[in-house]
């Protein structure tokens, strides 16, 4: 057995062949513990948690005979993580959702894909930059007024006939003339998301309606491999898939302007083997020169992106 305390981890082990019961202890790691009890998870066969460091670990071995039998996995996360106080991390909860370690904190939602070739291999790196990589990890943040939220697995036919899905409870704080803190549900999983569930007596709000996922993607800030010389892009070219006819708002971001644009992938063609499904959409340049271009998609739907061309002049 392994026993967390806030400074160390030690080795527990029980004699089961006697009467009596002893509990030799062996120091696994001197300067790393567990102060957030909450966050403790299984994953993989690993234990995952998070300390108020704003670090999140893995343990690969109870040895206390090897330098690297706890290893950090939230390299990709670690300033977001860092933001929050230590009371927050302390009082973070977590989950673990269809090979996903899933941690609240603070009002925003960590998400970590355990099955990933980085984390089924972190000890294999020599260094954790190398590792980092290699471990998807998402983040939402939570509507404004939700100061905590409690992750909760919900069983099949629990509520509303669901298949098992992953839930969030969080206490809200309602605006009007009397501002309520109330319990709000959010329900994940499947195409869509359903609406917040209030109890209606103090809020008129629709309850567990479906509704669209709101979608983003964002490139970073392309240099084209120069960054001091200013580029003109006179077009730029999307590949997207068909949506149901979802708009999709596009913005240039360059410079200190934006641009945007508003594109309607076709809602007829279904399925990938439609040669319809995937069309190209081309969008205008840049406007003045700039040094770095880059382009942010949103929708109230899907976004299926399946490339982006840029066509750029370098000026001198």
């Amino acid at each position: 057995k392994v026993m967390l305390a806030e400074d160390v981890i030690d080795g527990r082990a029980e004699d089961v062949t006697s009467n009596e019961v002893c509990f030799p202890m062996l120091q696994v790691h001197s300067e790393i513990g567990c102060d957030c009890p909450k966050s403790v998870r299984l994953c993989r066969n690993r234990l995952v948690w998070a300390s108020s460091n704003g670090r999140i670990y893995t343990l690969l071995s109870a040895s206390g005979w090897s330098e690297r039998s706890v290893f950090e996995v939230s390299d990709m996360v670690e300033r977001k993580l860092r933001a929050h106080s230590a009371s927050e991390l302390m009082s973070a909860c977590s989950a673990d959702w269809e090979g996903h370690y899933i941690l609240s904190v603070g009002g925003m939602v960590y998400l970590m894909d355990y099955n990933s070739y980085g984390y089924a291999n972190v000890s294999s790196y020599s260094k954790s930059d190398d590792a980092k990589q290699h471990i998807p990890w998402w983040i939402w943040n939570l509507p404004s007024g939700s100061d905590k939220a409690d992750v909760v697995v919900a069983p099949p036919d629990a509520m509303f006939n669901f298949e098992e899905r992953l839930c969030l409870w969080a206490q809200v704080t309602a605006e009007g003339e009397n501002r309520l803190t109330v319990p709000e549900l959010f329900v994940f999983g499947g195409d869509a998301d359903r609406l917040p569930l209030y109890d209606t007596k103090l809020l008129s709000r629709s309850v567990g309606e479906e509704c669209e996922i709101a979608s983003l993607v964002q490139t970073k800030l392309f240099d084209f491999g120069s960054p001091t010389l200013l580029k003109r892009v006179p077009k730029a070219e999307l590949s997207l898939g068909a949506n149901g006819g979802v708009p999709i708002e596009i913005a240039v971001i360059s410079g200190g302007e934006t641009i945007s644009h508003t594109v309607y992938p076709d809602s007829e063609a279904e399925g990938e083997d439609n040669p319809r499904f995937f069309c190209t959409e081309e969008l205008g340049g840049n406007g003045s020169p700039s040094r770095r271009v880059g382009y942010r998609l949103s929708a109230s739907g899907r976004i299926l992106l399946d490339g982006l061309t840029v066509y750029f002049k370098q000026l001198r």
